[in-house]
């Protein structure tokens, strides 16, 4: 993701439970819709690959 411009962190065991990261976006006080639009399209994109 940071690679495509989005600024989000892992956040990894013990902080979660064992095998169950999860992802933190850090987004300032001015994104737009279409900032979070592409978000998720890019996500989705990432996702969808590792299947």
């Amino acid at each position: 993701m940071f690679e495509r411009g989005i600024n989000v962190q892992q956040i990894l065991h013990p902080a979660v439970p064992e095998k169950s990261a999860r992802l933190r976006f850090f987004l300032s006080c001015d994104p737009t819709e279409a900032d979070v639009d592409r978000t998720l399209d890019e996500l989705t994109t990432i996702l969808a690959a590792r299947d």
